[in-house]
């Protein structure tokens, strides 16, 4: 148990050193929050046209987010002009994931829908899903993976390996994204407005994500590279 404490100790402590030097890079979940609502208020009177164009942004979107965590996970410096390039290198493994899903949703679909108590089940599905699929991002920026199927089976495999290291961070991490920013939230001052309130809220985000993020890159490469036998042995 004291070995896997300080795993997490020293993931924490890589985690902030990269985000320092850029400290810019916590905007980027509010920068990519406000331009997929924006794409969505475009492109959703378009139809299944738009359907379609909203999914290529979304994949984009997340592809240029990966590259980014993967550059300060491997402690590279990072400038604001990576941005226009950001999204080629993860692009085609981050569409071929959402492939997986889009044709998982349309098998499953007409399943669901008859069931008599499908909410249950839909809810059910959900929550296996989060868990054997955690790592799924992860499984994208460190594993060199294309393969949408492929980087779906290695994050089941490392959730198998890893469950109890992985999760406890994790749920950690939720409980105080869950409960704390509801909580700072309700102590913003009404007169700061609606945007006021949405800008607020975007840091707030960004600061929690960004650094999880990071610090779940950095858990996830000791975990596959080390056993439990050689992280006791390393941190005795």
């Amino acid at each position: 148990m004291f070995s896997i404490l300080r795993v997490y100790g020293e993931c924490l402590t890589r985690t902030f050193g990269p985000i320092l030097k850029s400290p810019w890079v916590l905007l980027l979940p509010m920068a990519y929050g406000m331009a997929s609502n924006t794409a969505t208020m475009l492109l959703a009177p378009l139809g299944i046209v738009g359907g379609f164009i909203l999914g290529f942004i979304a994949a984009a979107l997340a592809a240029s987010f990966l590259y980014m965590i993967d550059e300060l996970v491997s402690k590279n410096p990072i400038h604001l002009s990576e941005l226009v390039t950001s999204v080629r290198r993860y692009l085609w493994p981050v569409m071929n994931v959402m492939f997986v899903f889009w044709i998982a949703s349309i098998l499953l679909g007409p399943l669901l829908s008859q069931a008599s108590n499908s909410t249950g089940i839909y809810m059910g599905l959900m929550l296996v899903l989060f868990v054997l699929l955690n790592a799924t991002p992860e499984a994208i920026y460190q594993k060199g993976m294309y393969g949408g199927l492929d980087i779906l089976k290695e994050s089941i495999r490392f959730i198998q390996e890893n469950w109890i290291e992985w999760f406890i961070p994790n749920l950690a991490f939720l409980a105080i994204a869950w409960f704390g920013i509801p909580f700072v939230l309700n102590l913003v001052p009404d007169a700061v407005g609606g945007w006021g309130y949405r800008l607020i809220s975007g840091l707030i985000e960004g600061c929690l994500i960004l650094p999880v993020m990071v610090f779940r890159g950095h858990l996830y490469r000791e975990l596959d590279t080390s056993t439990a036998r050689q992280r006791r042995f390393r941190y005795r």
